[in-house]
């Protein structure tokens, strides 16, 4: 799972860096971002995806045209999109695929980004959950609306890429999802603005220790701890479909 660029496009592996903050544009004048919610990016072999929990768009009102998604933490200019993946699929349909899937435009990206994509590679920094014991150790990545802030005035946006421990618990009662509890003493309040985020598995990869993607974070309950997950093997299926469209 070494770093590597994909078909002439800069995109780079480095992991967490890959989970990006959710930021509208509005044109209202004096609030003119606005937003919260986590996503994530991935890479096929040939193409780059933006990923997040369908209910951050909705539940904001939220479109591709007013998404500000920039590629890494350096970046100055925001992603372009293209197509919007469908899910249609009799074994991963909508029940429990609260996911909302952008394609990125490479063509748009290459002639007029300012820096490289940071993405997990989908062909072998995925796990599927059901691969994994109960309690075994997963990590979330995301951006906690406890942290973020836009300060209107001096034009700034302020947010924190935070990790969290958790364990795994086994699979949801919602389809094609898993669930996971934050270890006890976790000083979240709430867990808005994670939905969208990653849930890693870090694996040994040799004389290295390397996180892969093992999920995209739902929803959940601070008081219980207790959050939902869909499977890595959901979205790769859906993503392997989108490729070959």
């Amino acid at each position: 799972m070494a770093p590597r660029h994909s078909s002439g496009s800069r995109i780079l592996n480095v992991h967490h860096e890959a989970v990006r903050p959710v930021l509208f544009e509005s044109d209202c004048r004096g609030y003119e971002y606005f937003g919260r919610g986590s996503s994530v990016l991935l890479a096929t072999e040939k193409k780059l995806y933006w990923v997040t929990a369908a209910h951050v768009m909705v539940n904001q009102d939220g479109s591709a045209e007013t998404l500000r998604i920039f590629p890494r933490d350096t970046a100055r200019t925001s992603l372009p999109f293209d197509i919007w993946v469908r899910i249609q699929s009799p074994e991963h349909d909508s029940d429990g695929l609260d996911l909302y899937i952008l394609r990125v435009d490479l063509k748009d990206f290459d002639a007029c980004m300012d820096s490289e994509a940071i993405a997990q590679r989908v062909e072998d920094g995925l796990l599927d959950p059901s691969e994994l014991d109960a309690d075994d150790e997963l990590i979330v990545v995301g951006y906690p609306s406890t942290y973020r802030a836009i300060d209107y005035e001096n034009l700034k946006i302020n947010y924190r890429r935070s990790i969290y421990k958790t364990r795994f618990l086994g699979p949801s009662p919602i389809r094609n999802c898993y669930q996971l509890r934050f270890e006890s003493g976790h000083s979240l309040g709430s867990f808005d603005g994670l939905s969208g985020g990653a849930v890693f598995r870090n694996v040994e990869c040799g004389q290295f220790v390397l996180p892969v993607l093992t999920g995209i974070l739902l929803r959940g309950t601070p008081m219980s701890g207790i959050c939902h997950f869909v499977s890595a093997g959901a979205l790769q299926h859906v993503l392997v479909r989108a490729d070959t469209s």
